[in-house]
């Protein structure tokens, strides 16, 4: 009954508490959630050090989020407090890169055959997993071989396009080889072409 009564009376404060596991595996650019709660109710301020200058925290209320633009370990402290008691948390996050999807639109295996002196074209799509611009390049082409990008309708997953073309004369096997990076990782692409007599 005391107990009961100093805390009516705000005299007993009980420090807030901090939600979140003690290491944590998330993607670039994938924000993940801190929850705090307060037993008494108090508003809580929630901070952190040890961020690294590419990672931010944002909170509304008692719920805040982190997010990690570069990938890495990093070892950082929350500190959650209501204006009289703080609580701390160590907490280690593993940021991870996810390495951008490429591949060729309609033909999975990425495998052509075609008579010699028949125009071979395709598209060639990339697609950023880390929330950031891709870039896509053609590595080696056959000879004569050209690609020019195609126009990207703004929306979703970043996203770039290219359109391979080329007219094969002589008989034999080739290939293009393309690469995709989003400053984070690469992935590449090798596409065979078998060109025949006929």
């Amino acid at each position: 009954a005391y107990l009961a009564m100093q805390r009516l009376m705000g005299m007993l404060n009980q420090p807030p508490s901090i939600t979140l596991a003690d290491a944590v595996s998330t993607g670039v650019n994938k924000p993940f959630v801190v929850t705090t709660t307060d037993p008494d109710g108090d508003a809580v301020a929630v901070s952190a050090t040890g961020l690294p200058s590419t990672a931010n925290l944002s909170c509304v209320a008692l719920i805040c989020e982190l997010n990690f633009k570069s990938p890495g370990v990093f070892v950082i402290n929350l500190a959650a407090s209501d204006g009289r008691a703080t609580t701390t948390k160590a907490v280690t996050v593993m940021a991870k890169a996810v390495v951008p999807e490429i591949f060729l639109v309609g033909n999975p295996l990425a495998k052509i055959t075609v008579p010699r002196n028949q125009p071979v074209r395709f598209q060639v799509n990339a697609v950023g997993k880390n929330g950031t611009a891709v870039t896509l390049k053609a590595d080696r082409m056959p000879t004569k071989a050209t690609t020019r990008p195609l126009l990207v309708i703004p929306g979703g997953e970043p996203r770039s396009v290219l359109e391979f073309q080329w007219t094969p004369s002589v008989p034999g096997a080739f290939t293009a080889e393309f690469s995709a990076s989003d400053g984070y990782a690469t992935s590449k692409l090798k596409v065979q072409i078998e060109v025949r007599l006929r």
